[in-house]
């Protein structure tokens, strides 16, 4: 994640909750990369600027993984033009689907429904 300010230059830690992140690198005095720690509920992020105390940034929050149950129809008409259902749990935040190039002239396009 990208942290983005004024004065963060000197950062010597970045924290997740309680927890450190991963890895981070200051990349100038207006922002910080951190990689968060693996985890399993939302926290405030902190940052520690030089030796001054340390500030609360940000909220960071974990999403479930998204899990792939099944795909129906597994065939369609070469012509392209029907409906795949894809199911599974975790796919509402899904931005992307990508299905293999094929010969369809068809450009597909898709809709989520939650439960």
């Amino acid at each position: 994640m990208n942290i983005i300010g004024e004065g963060l230059g000197d950062t010597t830690a970045v924290r997740f909750g309680c927890q450190p992140a991963a890895s981070f690198t200051v990349l100038n005095d207006q922002e910080v990369l951190a990689v968060s720690p693996n985890l399993v509920t939302d926290v405030e992020i902190d940052a520690t600027p030089g030796q001054l105390t340390t500030r609360t940034v940000g909220r960071f929050y974990y999403l479930p993984d998204s899990v792939l149950a099944g795909i129906s129809p597994t065939s369609g008409p070469l012509s392209g033009g029907g409906t795949l259902t894809v199911t599974g749990r975790g796919l509402i935040t899904t931005h992307r689907c990508a299905l293999a190039p094929s010969l369809s002239p068809h450009r597909p396009s898709w809709t989520t429904r939650s439960p």
